[in-house]
């Protein structure tokens, strides 16, 4: 077997070896559960030691006396005490000081554990103990752990952060967290669990998944190796000891009183004195595995028959017991899936699918409701299947529930429900706007314009960037009965979106705090938390509010734990978008790009990936990387995502911002002037603004009156009244105002537009000859650009020292792209001769010239 590097125990390595080399303590005592790593440990701590012995109790040596030491014992003396003597001399007969190692001591027979003693207090030998803490010591253990001047050092298992070193020593640096997390599950930091399932990469159904590094491509299959190792530690066990063991293994957390309730009285008692489960006593606490491992070698020692009988009990007393909880559900869900047949299973089924869905586990959701046959759950199981597959984008399989569900009796409710699920189908699966809107249509003519419906519109109206058409749709829900809680959601989301379009930040935050309380009690909790988090997150980003949008993600974040799923890139995702609504890009840039990565890695529709694809790019924008902008753009624009064309402007701002980054700063400031335009038309005031406001940062002058009007109708948004400060300043071209701007963008949290504003003031300085005013804009702009990762092409021409004018630069850098002069005058809307005139000057200020000459052997070649 591979050896694998020791990590995590530095500290414990070098405490053995500075007691025995200061005489600090002539014992020391190394104690811990099994498969810690104690030998390794101690092994390593004196590897450069001279006289060094080792000696191995076993549990078959224990049954003899002296049998620990039968390789140093003369087979010659028969007396017992001589027998000692001379063992204690082989070990003292040396010429320096030898070190004895005795491992495992709690297996050591009686007469051992003496020459143990005597060896302790001889001042000639080192003495290190190997102890397992499980059960009870015997006295003479006990009084030899207490002996004075002892050492001990007990070993907590492997951190996590050593537990990764040594994944990335086995399958090296690039491993997909999935495979780091599983094998923390599994292992908890048990030093031998580890390395053995390391030994045998394909047992974690882990392979090299489109060249990405590792990935978690299957479920864990534990090697045989270490099944075997776990066994003997378990050992045999009484039938009521193993019932306990066995039920927790299959959905632990188990309530104590579910155990108590199926097992014999003292089982679980007699469970706990073996260590192989722990009792936690508090109010949400319950029966766990002593260690994971256990579960995954008892299930796969037991027969199939015993499991779904065991599996039966388990989900029956559960349900009896009305034990609450998503994941309880959720877990009900699973056993009733794999347990023999009973009354009632079908609830439990749908249950449990309905709470797998609320917690984003949308393949299980999804299995749990397609088990539901005709009868009394059947509607709503395909109802829910109809929203799942819709998620999941599987058309096919929300086709076929919406026609089994059109097939059925419905009432009114059920109705609702079904006309609200085929137009997210066709919306968000099908990309088909037209259908979905035909959806809404057909239900008005035939006059079930129900709540539901109003919902849809509003959806709909919010796709089609109509904010104050959701608005009126609000009112209309507010005074509808009945309103189902998908309905109420879907409304709530379309309002959040509207309102942070019109600027109307107070309002933002009231409904969505309504929308919370509402996720709060419905069994589809993580999933709406998930996506009324991702539009109040981006409604504070819009709003100019970037310190709220980390206070949602960090809450989220705390709430929810992160999985291999969906909901990882999610929570990643609204980290990232959080950081750049606070202007630190590098952080952003490392979240989003961790998050799409986690998407790809379960193969998430666009739907899922599509916004933190959209805030991805936008970050490498003002990072000034236009590759990877060209690379996300692309990814963006190949995939059609109708339910998010309410977002296209921003698609438009991120070609502009291309523009400015090949040097056509004029283009693109006209690109964001017309996208401006299109935003105002729509009636959307804050991604207007954002517009103008990257307008001005690629240095347009033209567009402050209108920006005196959005500050007058955005009260709430401070972005408003900065920008049209930004943009007076920048047409006046005065320096000092353009510092105050940037001040104010910066204390905003609006980094990048307080980078460029700064830059800008460089450049009027400049030109004004006040080079001290010059150097302290040139100061402040790179300390902005420092604190946030920002890299704008403002910024790079107020750093630039080569005397051009903004548009002959402007013209060299599309020159130096290999442009024609034809090309050049195309993209800027000029003449040729124009361009030829400012590339003659340039070449004169610069003293060489723009294009490089063409020589014969560039023809030749």
């Amino acid at each position: 077997m591979k050896r694998w590097p020791m990590v995590g125990r530095a500290k414990e390595c070098a405490a053995i070896r500075d007691a025995l080399r200061a005489d600090a303590a002539p014992t020391v005592v190394v104690a811990g559960p099994a498969g810690i790593g104690k030998t390794r440990l101690i092994a390593e701590a004196l590897a450069d030691h001279s006289d060094l012995r080792w000696v191995h109790p076993s549990l078959a040596a224990a049954a003899i006396p002296l049998g620990a030491f039968a390789e140093h014992v003369d087979p010659v003396i028969i007396d017992p005490l001589l027998r000692i003597r001379a063992l204690i001399d082989t070990f003292t007969s040396g010429d320096g000081e030898s070190v004895v190692v005795i491992d495992d001591i709690q297996v050591l027979d009686q007469m051992s554990m003496i020459v143990v003693q005597t060896l302790m207090s001889m001042p000639s030998v080192r003495v290190v103990l190997g102890y397992r803490t499980a059960g009870r010591p015997t006295p003479l253990i006990a009084e030899a752990l207490s002996t004075s001047g002892v050492l001990r050092i007990d070993l907590e298992p492997l951190s996590r952060t050593a537990v990764d070193e040594l994944v990335g020593e086995a399958l090296g640096d690039d491993v997909n967290r999935s495979v780091r997390d599983e094998l923390w599950r599994l292992t908890q930091g048990n030093s031998l669990y580890v390395t053995e399932l390391l030994s045998d990469p394909e047992s974690l159904g882990t392979g090299s998944v489109w060249g990405s590094g590792w990935q978690l491509t299957g479920t864990v299959k534990v090697p045989r190796s270490l099944i075997d190792v776990v066994s003997t530690r378990i050992g045999d066990l009484p039938e009521n000891t193993a019932d306990v063991v066995d039920l927790v293994a299959l959905a632990e957390p188990v309530p104590v009183s579910v155990i108590t309730a199926l097992c014999a009285p003292t089982a679980l008692e007699d469970a706990e004195s073996a260590h192989l489960v722990t009792v936690d006593d508090s109010a949400d606490g319950g029966v766990r595995l002593a260690h994971p491992l256990y579960g995954e070698v008892r299930r796969a020692g037991s027969t199939a028959t015993r499991m779904r009988r065991l599996r039966a009990m388990l989900v029956r007393e559960l349900h009896r017991q009305q034990v609450p909880g998503m994941q309880v559900a959720s877990s009900k869900g699973v056993l009733a899936l794999a347990a023999e047949q009973f009354e009632g299973r079908e609830e439990i089924l749908l249950e449990g699918a309905v709470a797998a869905a609320g917690l984003a586990a949308l393949p299980l959701a999804k299995e749990l409701a397609t088990q539901i046959g005709p009868g009394a759950h059947y509607v709503d199981a395909q109802l829910l299947l109809a929203h799942v597959s819709t998620l999941m984008r599987d058309s096919e399989a929300v086709e076929h529930a919406l026609v089994r569900v059109h097939h059925s009796d419905l009432d009114n409710v059920q109705r609702a429900e079904l006309l609200l699920q085929e137009n997210y189908h066709r919306l968000w699966s099908c990309n088909d706007l037209a259908a979905s809107v035909a959806v809404i249509e057909a239900a008005r003519a035939e006059g079930h314009m129900s709540a539901s419906m109003i919902a849809a519109q509003m959806m709909h109206d919010t796709v089609l960037s109509r904010p104050r058409a959701v608005i009126k749709g609000a009112t209309l829900v507010a005074h509808a009965t009945p309103v189902s809680d998908t309905a109420r959601i879907t409304a709530d989301w379309s309002e959040i979106a509207a309102r942070a379009d019109l600027g109307q930040m107070t309002s933002v935050h009231e409904v969505a705090l309504r929308a919370h309380a509402l996720a709060d009690q419905s069994p589809w909790g993580t999933y709406w938390r998930m996506i009324l988090c991702d539009i109040h997150i981006r409604a504070c980003q819009l709003g100019s509010q970037g310190a709220v949008a980390v206070e949602i993600a960090n809450a989220l974040r705390d709430r929810i734990p992160a999985s291999t799923d969906d909901v990882e890139g999610w929570i990643l995702g609204f980290g990232g978008v959080a950081q750049f609504s606070v202007g630190n890009l590098t952080g952003a840039a490392d979240l989003l790009a961790r998050s799409l990565a986690a998407f790809d890695a379960v193969q998430s529709p666009p739907q899922m990936w599509f916004p933190f694809c959209l805030n991805a790019a936008e970050v490498a924008a003002n990072m000034g990387d236009p590759d990877r902008v060209r690379e996300l753009l692309s990814r963006l624009t190949s995939h059609k995502c109708a339910g998010f064309a309410f977002r296209m402007s921003r698609v438009r701002i991120l070609k502009a911002s291309l523009h400015a980054m090949e040097g056509a700063t004029s283009v693109a400031a006209a690109v964001a002037l017309a996208t401006a335009e299109r935003a105002h038309i729509d009636g959307q005031l804050t991604p207007e603004m954002l517009c103008l406001l990257y307008a001005v940062r690629f240095g347009d002058t033209t567009c402050t009156d209108r920006l005196a009007q959005l500050a007058d109708e955005l009260p709430e948004v401070p972005r408003a009244r900065n920008t049209l400060a930004h943009a007076r300043a920048l047409a006046a071209a005065d320096g000092e105002a353009l510092l105050v701007a940037a001040r104010a963008h910066a204390g905003n949290l609006d980094l990048p537009a307080a980078v460029d504003a700064a830059a800008q003031a460089v450049q009027v300085f400049r030109r004004q000859g006040r080079s001290g005013a010059g150097l302290t804009a040139h100061e402040y702009a790179t300390e902005l650009a420092g604190r946030s990762g920002a890299d704008t092409p403002t910024l790079r021409t107020a750093l630039s020292t080569d005397g051009l004018s903004d548009r002959q630069r402007e013209i060299v850098r599309l020159a130096g792209q290999g442009l024609s002069n034809k090309e050049i005058a195309e993209r800027l809307v000029l003449s040729v001769r124009t361009v030829e005139g400012h590339i003659y000057r340039s070449s004169q200020i610069l003293g060489t010239p723009v294009r490089r000459p063409v020589r014969l052997t560039d023809r030749d070649g």
